[in-house]
């Protein structure tokens, strides 16, 4: 009986272990801070919408989003409220939604996002919040983030007398029958460059988009990318179907840039030749997961 019983513990012991180390690895793995890039930008959304672009050792960037300005919504939502945003994705079941949006808004990928469990339509009428987030958004928020990630930025905003930022609170807005919306062409012309990562134009690999049919989503791909400090050289027209590709020669396979815009747009990576450019995406379903209209 004792017999049993002690192989009964190690049993469970084991599975613990077992269990404790796959948590430690998928957190590693998944963490965005421990990829080769500078620049770290995440959406907390909310009362008080805020977009941070976190470089690692220069200034960042902060940009708040009233609830009452309209921003484009790629998926072919067309335009919401940015108050309106989390009833939207819970309809849709669709959290990713906010990172297309705000990566639409800002021109640059954004990583990670964070919003309440709570399903609330806010209003520009609604009181303020500070500009940092607070333990609970970070840790009890609704988030793609691993928990290597949340201890990063909370670290980062606890010592706020350290943390240097610099806000963008110009933001460019136009009037449309009546209703305020965020001009992101306009934003992106004047603020190009800001959220680049130099890990990117180190490497200084070109990219070329080949899309089916839409070119408005080839143009709206090409401004994020560009955003990010990837320099797009030609948008193509060519049949394209089914999932969406990364193509490049076979000892570029594991490049910095190749794999971060097959983790940020989810597609495969495959080896090719290409002519025109460093990289090839093929946007396959992407013309509809980021359909504009």
């Amino acid at each position: 009986m004792k017999f049993k019983n002690q192989k009964s513990k190690i049993i469970a012991i084991t599975i613990t272990c077992i269990l404790i180390i796959y948590f430690i690895v998928k957190n590693i793995s998944s963490s965005v801070f421990l990829r080769n890039k500078n620049q770290i930008n995440i959406v907390f959304y909310g009362e008080k919408t805020r977009f941070f672009s976190l470089d690692k050792k220069n200034i960042s960037y902060l940009i708040n989003f009233p609830s009452d300005i309209k921003v484009l919504v790629p998926g072919g939502y067309g335009y919401y409220r940015v108050g309106s945003l989390g009833k939207l994705l819970r309809l849709e079941r669709k959290p990713e939604i906010l990172s297309r949006t705000f990566s639409s808004a800002t021109s640059s990928f954004v990583d990670l996002y964070f919003y309440p469990r709570e399903d609330k339509i806010y209003y520009s009428n609604q009181g303020k919040t500070n500009d940092f987030p607070n333990f609970k958004e970070i840790f009890f928020d609704i988030s793609n983030a691993s928990l290597i990630d949340k201890f990063y930025i909370f670290s980062k905003f606890f010592r706020k007398n350290y943390f240097q930022y610099q806000e963008i609170d110009d933001l460019p807005i136009k009037e449309e029958k009546g209703e305020k919306i965020f001009d992101r062409e306009s934003f992106y012309k004047t603020n190009i460059g800001l959220f680049f990562n130099l890990s990117y134009r180190k490497l200084a690999k070109n990219l070329q988009i080949i899309y089916n049919k839409s070119y408005s989503v080839a143009s709206l791909i090409s401004e994020i990318v560009e955003g990010e400090g990837i320099r797009v050289v030609d948008l193509s027209e060519e049949e394209v179907r089914g999932r969406c590709q990364i193509l490049t020669k076979e000892n570029e396979l594991n490049n910095l840039v190749v794999n971060q815009l097959a983790i940020f747009f989810r597609c495969q990576k495959a080896i090719a030749e290409p002519t025109v450019s460093d990289i090839i995406l093929k946007l396959g379903n992407l013309e509809d997961e980021w359909a504009v209209k």
